[in-house]
C-alpha cells in the first residue's frame, strides 16, 4: 500500500494552477486532481493520494538546455528575417 502523505499539494496526481501576472506567475491554493477529475483545494486529502518524485535537475543541464532554446530561436529570427527580405525585393 503507499504512503499516506499530507495534502493534495504533495501528490503525484495533483497539478496547481497557476494565475498570470505583469512578469510572473502566481501560485493559487487550487488545483486539478487526476483521480477525482475535479478542482481540488491544495490542503485536501484523499485515499489515492501519493508521494510526487522530485525531479533534480542540475544547474548546469539548465544552462546547456537554455542555450539550445536560444540558438534555435535565433536560427527561426534569421529565416523569418530573409523570407521579409526576399519579399520585400519581389514586390
Amino acid at each position: 500500500m503507499e504512503q499516506q502523505i499530507g495534502n493534495c499539494s504533495r501528490c503525484m496526481y495533483f497539478d496547481r494552477y497557476f494565475v498570470k501576472k505583469a512578469t510572473t506567475f502566481q501560485s493559487t491554493s487550487i488545483g486539478w486532481c487526476e483521480v477525482k477529475k475535479e478542482i481540488v483545494k491544495s490542503r485536501d486529502s484523499c485515499e489515492e493520494c501519493k508521494k510526487r518524485q522530485l525531479r533534480r535537475t542540475s544547474y548546469h543541464a539548465l544552462i546547456l538546455h537554455l542555450n539550445d532554446l536560444l540558438t534555435e530561436i535565433s536560427e527561426v529570427k534569421g529565416i523569418l528575417e530573409d523570407v521579409d527580405y526576399e519579399s520585400r525585393h519581389l514586390l
